[in-house]
């Protein structure tokens, strides 16, 4: 199955959406074998504040590991990237802490 986009934030119900979408997937008459995530886990970590982006990546795990049986492959998105200030350290930094949530 491919997923993306969840977008995960702490408001507006995305871990419950989240939740009911691996819940949908799980119970396909024909289980995937396994889940691909397209990027953007969560909804904003570059440009937002490192406690914010670490509340949205531990709520995207949360759900993951509460609701989930499949094996995980993920892609790094745009989003999933936290930078604070525009340096290639920075990034990739940032890249680097997204793809060791994405495991």
């Amino acid at each position: 199955a491919h997923l993306t986009d969840v977008h995960m934030q702490p408001i507006v119900g995305a871990a419950k959406g989240f939740a009911r979408c691996l819940h949908h997937v799980q119970s396909l008459p024909d289980t995937p074998d396994l889940i691909i995530n397209g990027g953007d886990a969560v909804m904003e970590a570059h440009g937002r504040g490192h406690d914010s982006a670490k509340r949205q990546w531990r709520l995207f795990q949360d759900v993951l590991r509460s609701e989930n049986s499949l094996p995980v492959l993920s892609c790094v998105g745009n989003h999933d990237i936290w930078c604070r200030e525009e340096t290639a350290q920075s990034f990739a930094d940032g890249r680097q802490w997204a793809m060791d949530e994405l495991q």
